[in-house]
């Protein structure tokens, strides 16, 4: 049964109504199931086969042909509707992205406040080991705000990167722990990984332990 509602025989054949026809003969291989659309204008798959002469090279090709005109027409329309899906879609994405966002600047906030509170105790504390400790959760307090404030940023999407959490550690660690040693310099060399929150989190305060742990403990005084 013919595709075509009448002869092509003699018909010039087109790379653009007939690529796989072309595409076979320039690597000598069978090619299956390639859309093109015949000379009549109607859309069909293809499966071509080289044929080959005695001496190996491609001379001709049988071409197989499936009319996909209705196919293609439903594909349009349910391209349609899944593109109205995609917009509604995105438009809830969107509100989640904006509400997410909100939450977490509330957290960050709220976590910069309670260090805020932290550090006027320490200054007004008589008491060295109480203001050093005061400010060791002062660091870890900012720690997980950095978190949250890289979050800010992404909407819903949980993951952050890690050298953003340590550069944000480094400046608060910098700001609250380094005072007394103005000389000490805190590089960040290493890969970058995407990490989730959850993650985020515990590496944060492992990281701020072991800066804070390390300047407590490099000096002789």
């Amino acid at each position: 049964l013919s595709a075509y509602n009448g002869s092509v025989l003699g018909e010039m054949a087109l790379r653009e109504n007939e690529p796989a026809v072309f595409r076979a003969f320039e690597i000598a291989m069978p090619i299956r199931d390639l859309k093109a659309i015949t000379q009549e204008n109607k859309a069909v798959k293809q499966d071509v086969v080289p044929i080959r002469n005695r001496q190996g090279q491609v001379i001709a090709v049988l071409i197989r042909e499936k009319d996909v005109s209705e196919s293609i027409s439903t594909s349009k329309k349910l391209d349609e509707l899944a593109r109205t899906a995609g917009q509604l879609t995105e438009t809830t994405i969107k509100e989640g992205s904006v509400a997410m966002k909100e939450i977490h600047h509330r957290i960050k906030n709220n976590l910069q406040t309670v260090a805020s509170i932290l550090n006027i105790q320490a200054r007004r504390s008589s008491s060295e080991e109480l203001r050093n400790a005061l400010k060791e959760n002062i660091s870890r307090v900012l720690s997980i705000a950095a978190i949250h404030d890289i979050l800010t940023k992404n909407g819903i999407d949980d993951s952050v990167r890690i050298k953003d959490i340590i550069e944000k550690i480094r400046r608060n660690i910098k700001l609250y722990a380094v005072q007394g040693h103005k000389d000490i310099l805190i590089f960040i060399r290493g890969d970058d990984i995407w990490v989730s929150a959850d993650k985020a989190t515990s590496i944060a305060l492992v990281i701020n332990e072991l800066i804070s742990n390390s300047i407590e403990h490099a000096f002789a005084d």
